[in-house]
């Protein structure tokens, strides 16, 4: 790398001298978003299974479909709507709900870390 000596260089020297280094610099920063975004995409992500009380919750509400859409607009607070109207749903239906999960855990062994996703 040269130094340079801006000590002799007129004002209109200096400024385009830093419109060259400032557009150098703006490249060198897209090069380098672009290869760390290049490096985030090929990591590959790791297999979630879900959980048996996700996948109970959205069973029951599309199998319920009107009395969940029903929960839904008589809520006050959207957020959390599913689990709470599942929730409601497993205290009338434990035997459903244990039967589903004795299913579900049969379906998805644990996984110990390390191993590999099926």
């Amino acid at each position: 790398m040269s130094s340079i000596d801006c000590t002799t260089m007129s004002l209109e020297q200096l400024r385009a001298l830093r419109t060259v280094v400032d557009s150098r610099i703006l490249s060198m920063d897209s090069t380098d978003s672009k290869d760390k975004k290049e490096k985030k995409e090929k990591k590959p992500k790791r297999a979630s299974q879900g959980t048996a009380w996700a996948d109970f919750g959205k069973k029951v509400s599309e199998e319920h479909a009107l009395d969940y859409s029903a929960f839904k607009e008589a809520a006050e607070n959207k957020q959390g709507v599913m689990p709470r109207f599942a929730s409601q749903y497993r205290e009338k239906n434990k035997a459903e709900w244990e039967s589903f999960q004795a299913e579900w855990n049969a379906a998805h062994p644990k996984m110990t870390k390390g191993a590999a996703a099926p």
